[in-house]
C-alpha cells in the first residue's frame, strides 16, 4: 500500500505506533474513531518533526529478496548434513551408506545454488556504488566479513 501511493506521488509519514502512545500520556478509552482523533492530533502537533517515507531502492529489494533466499538455503542445507553426521548405532555401515548417498545428489544441488545466489550478491555489489562503499566501509572492521556487512544493512535499510 505505501509503495503505491509513493509511486502515484503522495507523501507518506510512517510513525512507530508507541511514539503516538506515548506522546498521549496515560489515556483511556479505544476504538476507532478515538484512535483516529488521536492519530490526526499527533500529526498536527508533530508535523514539523515528520519525516517522509521513501521506499527503498530497487537494488535493496533485491538484495533482500537474495539474501533470504540464501538464508533459505542454508537451512535446508544444514537439515540435509544431519543425517550425515549422524551415526546411529542401531544402524548397519551399509544403511547408513544408503541415507548418506540419498542425501548427497540433493546437498551438492543446494551447494550450487548457493553458489549462484553469492555470485548475484557479489554482482549486485559491484554494480552498486552506494551498496559497494557501505560494504567495503564494514568490512574494513577487523571480524566483519561480507555476509555480516551486507546482512546488518538488509536489517537496518541504510544503503
Amino acid at each position: 500500500m505505501a509503495s503505491w501511493a509513493a509511486e502515484n506521488q503522495y507523501k507518506i509519514w510512517i510513525e512507530n505506533p508507541i511514539a503516538i502512545k506515548r506522546s498521549l500520556g496515560l489515556v483511556r478509552g479505544k476504538n476507532d474513531k478515538t484512535d483516529a482523533h488521536r492519530i490526526a492530533l499527533y500529526a498536527f502537533r508533530f508535523e514539523d518533526k515528520s519525516k517522509l517515507w521513501q521506499p527503498p531502492r530497487k537494488a535493496i529489494l533485491v538484495l533482500k529478496q537474495l539474501l533470504t533466499t540464501r538464508d533459505r538455503l542454508m537451512i535446508s542445507k544444514k537439515r540435509l548434513q544431519t543425517p550425515l553426521k549422524e551415526k546411529v548405532s542401531s544402524l548397519s555401515k551399509k544403511e547408513q551408506k544408503e541415507i548418506e548417498n540419498s542425501c548427497k545428489p540433493a546437498l551438492e544441488g543446494i551447494k550450487k545454488s548457493i553458489k549462484k545466489v553469492d555470485n548475484k550478491i557479489d554482482d549486485l555489489i559491484k554494480n552498486d556504488t552506494k551498496i559497494s562503499r557501505m560494504v567495503e566501509i564494514a568490512t574494513s572492521v577487523d571480524g566483519v566479513g561480507k555476509q555480516i556487512a551486507i546482512s546488518y544493512n538488509r536489517s537496518h535499510q541504510r544503503i
